[in-house]
Parts: C-alpha cells; sequence; structure tokens
C-alpha cells in the first residue's frame, strides 16, 4: 500500500488501470505506475492518522510475479 497524503474532502478518480489523479485545492497529483493501481476498499474514505494529524488515500500497488520492476511516479499538474 502507497499512503498518500489526502483529505476526506478531496476526490479522486482512477483514470485507468495505471493513473490516478487526486484532485487538491488548486492542484491534481497524479500517481502512475507500470502496474495496476487501485483503492483499498474500506468502511471509510481515507485512513487518519498514519501520518499523525493526517488523512491518507491507500493507494493499492499490484506486484505480479512475470514483473521484475515497478516503477511508480507521482507528480503534480
Amino acid at each position: 500500500m502507497l499512503p498518500l497524503i489526502s483529505s476526506s474532502k478531496e476526490t479522486y478518480k482512477l483514470i485507468n488501470k495505471n493513473v490516478l489523479e487526486v484532485y487538491k485545492d488548486g492542484a491534481t497529483v497524479v500517481v502512475t505506475a507500470n502496474v495496476d493501481l487501485g483503492i483499498k476498499t474500506m468502511k471509510n474514505k481515507r485512513i487518519f492518522n498514519q501520518v499523525p494529524g493526517m488523512e491518507v488515500l491507500p493507494i493499492i500497488i499490484n506486484f505480479p510475479e512475470l514483473i521484475n520492476e515497478i516503477i511508480c511516479t507521482i507528480y503534480v499538474k
């Protein structure tokens, strides 16, 4: 799991199986990977206090057996 700091007030969209966008105030954080991405299924929209005082969006990065290298990029647009 990749814990991306993100308030429950922020929305996100899985653009395709390899691209996720998180819409923050004034910016969009883009997460890309060469493997499938997903969001951990849970009761609430976010996990609270993984980093003291912060909420996180739990991004799942799948690790297929035949892949030797996982490339994950996080950038702001």
